[in-house]
Order: structure tokens, then sequence, then C-alpha cells
């Protein structure tokens, strides 16, 4: 005997429930997932607000109590969201700085970051991504993961000590490309956006510019150029004997554009300044050779 057609009420009936079902299920998962303590909040959120549109559509269908109960629960849950996001992130900065820790590095939590100077790391937000900055530069975003995050930040310090130059090397790297810039005697100040260009080009290698290919170029990024000047405060042998060398901080105006000035971290791993000019000053008359 076969079953009779459903009538369009028991069709509508069974999408009912099986939307309610739907609900449920989604209802358990997200208070799975929020037994998880390194759930990251956005995700959350986004789940909560998924799940409360899903209710209020199946709500205006037809007044239900269990929807009205889940609902409910969703707004709970959903006040509960920034002291959750806070538990969150001070859960991420300790496993971070931990792992950080472990790989030899000196680190620290200061400010809501995971900070090991010359760099701090700041935890996953809208982006879903972890973001490292150099002063107020982006220099990286990686994905959460503290023992992914200390890897990256074991490899960049140490091809760090393999590309930086010798104080002895870049002082006089420095004092080419400061000659090759200013316009008239020694003592004049000297865009360092105009420096940066020319230590470019001064620090690509001979092959370069035999055959000037992607292969053969040379990298040489900003924060290399503000580490190699701050380097010289901790070797004034170098130059104290050659030059007067003074840094000129940036104006309000200068820092709208990043082209226009370059952060220099300060002795200590603290903060730093933006500067925007430089001046080189001969003591010797060799020093102009």
């Amino acid at each position: 005997m076969s079953e009779a057609p459903k009538t369009g009420l028991e069709q509508r009936l069974q999408g009912y429930v099986r939307g309610l079902q739907m609900l449920v299920r989604r209802f358990r998962d997200l208070k799975k997932r929020l037994e998880e303590e390194m759930a990251p909040p956005d995700e959350i959120e986004k789940r909560i607000l998924d799940l409360k549109k899903q209710v209020q559509t199946r709500r205006e269908a037809a007044g239900d109590t269990l929807l009205a109960e889940i609902a409910h629960g969703c707004a709970e849950l959903e006040g509960n969201l920034p002291q959750r996001a806070a538990r969150w992130r001070m859960m991420w900065l300790k496993r971070t700085a931990e792992a950080v820790t472990a790989t030899g590095l000196n680190v620290r939590i200061e400010g809501g970051y995971v900070v090991i100077p010359p760099l701090r790391v700041g935890p996953p937000e809208r982006k879903k991504q972890a973001v490292v900055f150099f002063g107020p530069e982006q220099v990286g975003l990686l994905p959460p993961e503290p023992r992914r995050i200390a890897s990256w930040l074991k490899r960049w310090f140490d091809r760090l000590q393999k590309v930086l130059s010798p104080p002895d090397v870049f002082i006089d790297q420095l004092w080419s490309a400061y000659r090759r810039v200013i316009k008239g005697s020694p003592g004049e100040r000297a865009a360092l956006n105009a420096i940066y260009r020319e230590l470019v080009i001064i620090r690509q290698p001979a092959t370069f510019w035999t055959d000037a290919t992607e292969r053969r170029f040379r990298a040489y990024p900003r924060y290399l150029f503000s580490l190699e000047l701050a380097r010289l405060r901790e070797h004034p042998e170098v130059w104290q004997d050659r030059f007067d060398i003074r840094l000129v901080t940036a104006t309000f105006d200068a820092t709208r554009h990043r082209r226009d000035y370059l952060w220099v971290p300060e002795r200590g791993g603290g903060g730093g300044y933006r500067y925007a000019w430089i001046i080189l000053q001969p003591k010797h008359s060799e020093s102009l050779k």
C-alpha cells in the first residue's frame, strides 16, 4: 500500500523540524567550541550572530518557545563576549611568549603585545592573523599558533644577524650615500628617504650590475636601514673620531607619509623616534675622501 502524499502543511512542518534540528546542532557546536580556551573570539562572535539570524528568521515564521530560549541563550553568550575576548588575549599572549622564550629569544609582554625588541607581535583580531610590527610599521602577518610565530621570529632574527652590515662598513656606506645626496658641502642636512635610495644602490653586489636580474638583486628593507643606524649608537668607536652625526626628528606633516620619515629604535628596545633628516659633519679633512 503506497504512502499517502504529504500535504503542504506536513511538508512545511517537516522543513520547520529540520530547521530546528539544524539550530540545535549549531547551538551544541557553539557551546562545545566555547569550552576551548583558545577558540578565537571573532569566530565565536560570527557563530553567535549567524545563529541569532537563523533563530530570528524562524521566530518570525512561527513564535516557538524553544526558539525564544535559544535566542535568550545567544543573548547571554553575546553579553559575555568582551570578558571572554580579554581572557583569550591574555592566554594567547602568555602562550606565545612561552613559545618564543623556548627559542632562546628575550621576550616580554607589554601593552597587549609580545615584545621581542625591536619587534612586537599583536594578537589576531578581525584578520585572524597575528600582526608583527617594527615600530609603527607592519612587517608580517602570521598564523595565530604560538609555535609557528616563535619559529618565524627565530628565523627572522637568525637572518638579521647575517644581513646586518658591520658598523665600520655601514658608516662608510652611509657617508658615500650622504655625499651623493647633498648639493653643497658636508654638514648640510639630507633627507633620510634619499639616503635610503642611495644605500639600496650601494648595497647591490657586483654581479647585479653585470646582469641586473631579480635573482641577483639584494633586498634592503627599511627596517634594516633603521637598525644599522641605531647600531651606530652602540659602536661610537667607528665614527666619533671622524664625524658628528645628528638625526633630525620628523615634523608632524612629515609623519603623514611613510616615505618621508624613518622610525629608529632607541637603545634598550623600548620606544623609538621618527626621523626625517640626517647631518654628517666631518671632523678632519681625511674624512672627506
